[in-house]
């Protein structure tokens, strides 16, 4: 009886890690999925311009999702869910602490 209880103890703290690592997955497929609805849908974006869509698990934001597009392949854009709605953040900014202009900015009042 007490390996029983052992070797279900041990199967359970087995899972627990895995599953924890497919739920992160499932949510950065799920949030790339969405941001790739919203850029075609919302922000009336093509499928071919979209270069790359990559997002990942960090601890603030919690899922960015990393794009670049065809016509600007060397700028990555960042953008995070704030649970209603889809944010790009801001650039880096130059040595003179200006925010370049890029073409897919959606914050022009940002930029100096």
């Amino acid at each position: 009886m007490k390996n029983r209880r052992l070797y279900y103890f041990l199967g359970v703290l087995a899972i627990l890690p895995a599953w924890y690592f497919i739920d992160i997955r499932m949510n950065i497929n799920n949030y790339e999925k969405e941001l790739r609805k919203y850029l075609i849908e919302s922000r009336k974006y093509a499928d071919e311009e979209i270069l790359s869509l990559e997002g990942e698990h960090s601890k603030l934001p919690a899922y960015p999702v990393y794009v670049k597009f065809k016509d600007e392949p060397n700028v990555t854009y960042v953008y995070t869910h704030n649970g209603d709605k889809w944010i790009q953040l801001e650039g880096a900014r130059d040595q003179y602490g200006n925010l370049p202009k890029y073409k897919h900015d959606e914050n022009p009042k940002l930029i100096k």
